[in-house]
């Protein structure tokens, strides 16, 4: 019996050397990752720092965090800063990450970004969580909740003042029946828009999309995963895209493609429910649009197919950004990029 008990106690011993040495070589490893990513972003022309790193967490995950953290992508325009950053890999579960944030968050924008200022953001939680293999990501989801962003100097932001917001989530995921399509789900919550001293509507965003012939996994360079997207078509069959606010909804769904001059083309059903308070939704983000508006509604209700309930349904036709109804244009689609 004394064997046996000797003989269990050696093999946990054996065990915990091994796994605390698995566990320095993984915590090394992370630190080398992070060393070649900011030399990666530096060749990049882009500037990625973790100021006073630590990595900790034994034994059971890798927890590297930064006592602050920031981006300068001078060809860009953006200069970012953040303060406490961690990153949690559980040893258990590889290739999952989580990470979370601390703000406030500090964006200067110079003229190369296009426009011109200064951003502040706050927030109760910010988090992320992406899966990745060797070839890129799996799966990503963002959550950010109560967050506040403010502008200290609002050259070039249209009279942006403050965006705030109780809860934005965005993920995205390979789509099960064809990995090389991914699905996307974004919702944006309570969001209140203060421009030029005056508070807009609060609005509700909501979508649900496959992103067609993306690949089996999201690369580690969103410029290069939208170029390929682009690249390889641009689809993006949209299952619901809807805005909400002071009882005016919308909803659109349908298969659309985006150029790579950022120009939408496709055919979309539109379902709107209280139609009647369109010119009042105009009215209060711009007063001097409400006749133009009251316009509109009567033209959409003109070429619905559906007024049951008060729902007005209306096919709409994308061309190159140009928006139709049947053979009459009724509007623009601005160039996405």
């Amino acid at each position: 019996m004394a064997r046996k008990v000797k003989w269990l106690i050696g093999v946990i011993v054996a065990v915990m050397a091994l796994w605390s040495v698995l566990w320095y070589g993984a915590s090394v490893a992370a630190g080398k990752v992070l060393d070649r990513v900011e030399r990666r972003s530096v060749e990049m022309g882009r500037d990625v720092r973790c100021e006073n790193r630590t990595v900790s967490g034994f034994p059971f995950h890798i927890e590297v965090s930064c006592g602050q953290a920031g981006l300068d992508a001078q060809e860009q325009g953006i200069a970012a800063d953040v303060d406490a950053v961690r990153s949690v890999a559980l040893l258990y579960n590889p290739g999952l990450v989580i990470t979370e944030a601390d703000g406030p968050l500090t964006i200067k924008l110079s003229p190369a970004a296009g426009l011109t200022g200064e951003l502040t953001g706050r927030w109760k939680t910010a988090r992320s969580s992406v899966s990745a293999g060797l070839s890129g990501l799996k799966r990503a989801s963002f959550v950010a909740e109560d967050v506040i962003l403010s502008t200290t100097a609002r050259t070039g932001l249209a009279g942006l003042e403050q965006v705030s917001l109780k809860d934005a989530q965005l993920h995205l995921r390979p789509n099960p029946e064809v990995p090389a399509d991914f699905d996307v789900a974004l919702t944006v919550s309570d969001m209140l828009t203060t421009r030029f001293g005056g508070e807009l509507p609060t609005m509700d965003l909501r979508l649900l999309a496959t992103a067609g012939n993306v690949g089996e996994a999201l690369g580690f360079d969103p410029e290069m995963l939208i170029r390929t997207w682009l690249d390889n078509g641009g689809a993006l069959d949209v299952e619901s895209a809807r805005f909400s606010s002071l009882g005016f909804s919308a909803n659109a769904s349908g298969p659309v493609t985006i150029s790579e001059d950022g120009l939408v083309s496709g055919k979309v059903r539109l379902e709107i429910s209280g139609m009647e308070k369109f010119p009042d939704l105009v009215a209060a983000v711009a007063p001097q649009y409400r006749d133009d508006a009251e316009q509109i509604a009567s033209t959409f209700k003109s070429f619905s197919t559906d007024t049951k309930d008060g729902k007005v349904v209306i096919s709409l036709f994308l061309r190159n950004g140009i928006v139709s109804a049947g053979l009459l244009p009724i509007g623009r689609i601005p160039n996405l990029f």
